[in-house]
């Protein structure tokens, strides 16, 4: 056993196994659960979701329209990393209609989905933009999964020694 691993394309098989199997619990674990990651910035509010088969960065920026606040720098922004899980559930029971109103631009195909667009709420009353990347799990897991197959399964070359050159030396000099 200890054979099959000698070499860098055993080695890097089995992490990119490893990295396949991890995105695949997400995955997994995305149609039970809606995970959100909140991540500081001066700039924007940032987060990395994961939910419905899908991974998600997007950054919204926006101001409170009757202070004038910026939201990444007001009272409601994000100080350190949070972790919110909900039940997915609760999403599929959201009312139709929180989508943004106006999108800049959308690119929607196969599960991938990039778009920028103005949002608003009225309660309390907040407007903005926000950038959203949006790609699917399958799109991570598969070719994973593939290089780690060619990497373990394919045999590797033999090698074949160097032909070593040797001078020799020349007489009378």
């Amino acid at each position: 056993m200890k054979e099959f691993f000698r070499g860098w394309r055993r080695k890097t098989g089995l992490i990119t196994l490893l990295l396949a199997c991890v995105f695949v619990s997400g995955w997994i674990r995305s149609f039970l659960v809606h995970d959100q990651i909140q991540i500081p910035s001066d700039e924007s509010l940032t987060y990395c979701v994961s939910y419905d088969g899908q991974f998600q960065w997007s950054a919204m920026s926006g101001k409170d329209v009757l202070t004038g606040i910026e939201l990444a720098k007001g009272p409601g922004r994000v100080a350190r990393y949070s972790w919110i899980v909900t039940p997915i559930s609760v999403f599929h029971n959201f009312p139709k209609g929180a989508d943004p109103q106006e999108y800049n631009w959308r690119w929607q195909c196969c599960g991938f989905d990039f778009s920028d667009a103005k949002w608003q709420t009225f309660f309390p009353l907040q407007a903005g933009n926000v950038q959203a990347y949006c790609v699917p799990y399958w799109s991570i897991v598969i070719p994973l999964t593939l290089i780690s197959l060619w990497l373990l399964l394919t045999k590797p070359r033999s090698s074949t020694p160097k032909k070593t050159v040797e001078l020799i030396p020349s007489e009378g000099k």
